[in-house]
């Protein structure tokens, strides 16, 4: 596509349309099929406080930590 021409796009969240330069930021063929199940509740590595909601606390209240890859987490 020449450079500077633009083509009209729908933005599938809201419905509207907007001109783009034509490039998707990412390649649905890239994507993995596999869906991404996130964990419910998380317990802290560093002071063993928890459960806490994953979609809540991304830190720990007690001891304020991140979470990280160390800590324990739970489906249920």
């Amino acid at each position: 596509m020449p450079r500077g021409q633009y083509v009209e796009s729908s933005d599938y969240r809201s419905g509207s349309r907007k001109k783009s330069s034509g490039r998707s930021s990412y390649s649905s063929s890239s994507r993995s099929c596999t869906s991404s199940v996130r964990p419910n509740y998380w317990r802290c590595c560093k002071c063993s406080g928890g459960w806490y909601s994953y979609q809540i606390n991304d830190s720990c209240p007690m001891c304020q930590s991140w979470r990280c890859d160390n800590c324990e987490y739970s489906m249920s």
